[in-house]
């Protein structure tokens, strides 16, 4: 909704750029998680769709996949304790900012990116697994 009003004026003035958060959820199926997952993989087909479209009016669109970051959202869980790869709001927004316009997709953070490229490159059985005993051990 924000994209549709903000759209036109960025198109009017030549320039502009939409940053969309996403997740490493929606590299792969996420089990246990899967509505999660796939509302974070359309965020990344509209933003990639949208960065097409408007690609020849100078609007960019750029797609920000974090993991986990430790917000009210991550409360309920046994991982709510900020880490190196659970970063604060404010560490990953000091991240994710400054990486705003140097590359359409990007995770935001750095321990993010390497998770990123664990999780792309691991056989997708061994993914699952690791997974659903990461999702359990959430819940506790």
């Amino acid at each position: 909704m924000v994209t549709k009003v903000v759209l036109p004026f960025m198109v009017t003035n030549k320039k502009g750029i939409v940053v969309n958060i996403s997740s490493l959820a929606a590299l792969t199926p996420l089990p246990l998680m899967s509505v999660y997952g796939a509302s974070k993989t359309f965020v990344d087909y509209f933003s990639s769709a949208l960065r097409y479209e408007y690609k020849d009016v100078n609007v960019d669109v750029q797609i920000i996949s974090p993991g986990f970051v430790s917000t009210r959202m991550t409360q309920w869980t046994s991982m709510r304790q900020p880490s190196l790869a659970r970063p604060t709001p404010e560490m990953f927004a000091i991240s994710s900012i400054a990486t705003i316009g140097l590359s359409s997709h990007t995770s935001g953070y750095w321990v993010h990116g390497l998770q990123s490229l664990l999780i792309t490159a691991m056989p997708r059985s061994l993914y699952y697994w690791i997974t659903v005993r990461l999702v359990e051990k959430m819940k506790k």
